[in-house]
């Protein structure tokens, strides 16, 4: 995935071509919980953070990718400036969040800012 300045472009691996969306094709962002699964990268992150775009096509943006928290709260603050809702669908546990990803003031904030803001 690559999140520029006016589009997100991602590769669908079963289709076999890039897919670009403005920013403005953005609908909902919803983050949930997740479901703990000790496969791929999810075991690590502890929540998922969906973007639904207006076609019906939606992407777990952190749960299911290579992303780190800095990023992520990159991507959280253009969605934020843009306006674009952000719904809490189940609260992810933020103390384990915090202990999973080194419980260092700096990453707590990012955590804080991207969860609870």
């Amino acid at each position: 995935m690559d999140f520029g300045k006016d589009s997100i472009k991602y590769d669908p691996f079963w289709l076999g071509e890039k897919k670009i969306y403005a920013w403005e094709e953005i609908d909902v962002v919803v983050i949930d919980r997740g479901n703990g699964s000790a496969k791929g990268n999810r075991r690590n992150k502890r929540f998922d953070y969906y973007v639904y775009f207006k076609d019906g096509t939606h992407l777990d943006i952190w749960g299911d990718s290579r992303m780190n928290i800095k990023e992520l709260k990159l991507v959280d603050d253009r969605i934020r400036a843009k306006g674009i809702p952000k719904f809490i669908e189940e609260l992810p546990d933020i103390s384990k969040l915090k202990e999973v990803h080194g419980d260092h003031p700096e990453t707590d904030k990012l955590i804080d800012q991207i969860i609870c803001e």
